[in-house]
């Protein structure tokens, strides 16, 4: 099994869960990229990872549970859409960056047993998207609680430069994938 698969699989799961691109249906936005998928390709490309399952079998798990909650959290929109899911959702977040930042710190490992450029830039990533992560949820916290004007265009701000930070991890896990000195089978 090919190491580099597993990580282009992990390029594609992140697509998917740091894209949120909603098409709008009467008063409904339907993600056409759902979280779930991505996380679900995530656990999947774990199967592609030999020789570095081991202490990162609860990755797998953790990927396959933020499925499963994220699945729930997008029926339960819709089924209960009068219900304020922003808790669950900042709860079903903050694990979200606990897996993405553990995520990052694997795929640092692996570039550096397989001796990858792009390990320092594996490394900026996790803590910008940590960084960006923070700023995005504490304002996201505050546009529910504290209604004004200027957190709703903060959080649009930080939504946009997280929507760039997905694109340059997943460019980046591309470009990593293919750095990696291992001889294909």
């Amino acid at each position: 099994m090919s190491i580099k698969k597993g990580i282009r699989l992990i390029a594609i799961g992140f697509i998917f869960t740091l894209i949120n691109l909603n098409i709008k249906f009467n008063t409904q936005a339907i993600n056409v990229m759902p979280d779930f998928i991505g996380w679900f390709i995530i656990a999947f490309a774990f199967s592609y990872l030999d020789g570095f399952k081991k202490g990162s079998g609860w990755l797998k798990w953790g990927s396959i549970l933020l499925g499963l909650i994220s699945a729930g959290l997008m029926i339960a929109e819709y089924v209960l859409p009068k219900y304020d899911l922003t808790l669950y959702k900042s709860g079903a977040s903050l694990l979200e960056a606990i897996i993405i930042f553990s995520l990052l710190t694997l795929l640092e490992k692996i570039g550096r047993a397989y001796g990858s450029n792009c390990v320092g830039d594996l490394k900026i990533l996790k803590y910008v998207y940590l960084i960006v992560y923070i700023i995005f949820q504490a304002l996201s916290l505050c546009v529910n609680f504290l209604p004004i004007d200027l957190f709703a265009a903060l959080v649009k701000i930080c939504g946009v430069i997280t929507l760039l930070t997905a694109i340059i991890t997943m460019l980046v896990l591309l470009r990593f994938s293919s750095t990696l000195n291992i001889e294909e089978n």
